[in-house]
């Protein structure tokens, strides 16, 4: 899957295909940590392993929204952000910190922003996502979490949802409130 999404599928129907059983991985992953190693198997941290790959591959995707897109639209950058909720927890803390990292560049900067719209809604959606998978209850590094995640909020994510819930894309509007 990684090799068919890394070499930029030239059929969207390959893509949605892959990151729908990268999707699946994670799922059974997140499941087999809720609920332990009481049936005796064994964890192998797929996602973990395959974190930094999965996920340059990933933002790209993330930006290949339609115009006029809405949520009930299954396209590629839906799926990506579908796969973006469930990897999000299962993350290794560099990859957290590359996401917030990829955030934070992509936001908007006011009115001299350079980014396009697919970028500055794309980081919305990983800032989103991020928020809404934090779990206080998981020991896994959340307290570093917890504290980057509240400075790239107050540095740059409240005045940057501000200015976008007023922007001219509605889909970056859309996302921007989401977040905030």
């Amino acid at each position: 899957a990684m090799n068919t999404l890394g070499a930029g599928a030239d059929r969207e129907e390959v893509t949605l295909a892959c990151l729908s059983f990268l999707n699946s991985l994670c799922e059974v992953e997140s499941n087999f940590h809720a609920e332990g190693e009481e049936d005796g198997g064994a964890c192998h941290n797929f996602v973990a392993v395959m974190a930094p790959s999965l996920l340059e591959v990933l933002m790209p995707l993330m930006q290949q929204q339609d115009e006029g897109q809405v949520d009930e639209d299954w396209t590629v950058s839906i799926a990506a952000g579908k796969l973006l909720q469930t990897i999000v927890p299962l993350l290794p803390e560099q990859q957290f910190l590359d996401l917030l990292q990829f955030a934070k560049s992509n936001m908007s900067a006011g009115r001299n922003n350079t980014k396009t719209w697919r970028e500055r809604e794309a980081a919305f959606m990983v800032i989103g996502t991020v928020i809404n998978s934090y779990n206080p209850d998981n020991s896994q590094g959340d307290i570093l979490r917890s504290s980057q995640l509240a400075e790239l909020l107050a540095a740059d994510l409240i005045p940057g949802t501000l200015d976008e819930t007023y922007g001219q894309n509605p889909q970056v509007q859309d996302t921007a409130a989401w977040v905030g």
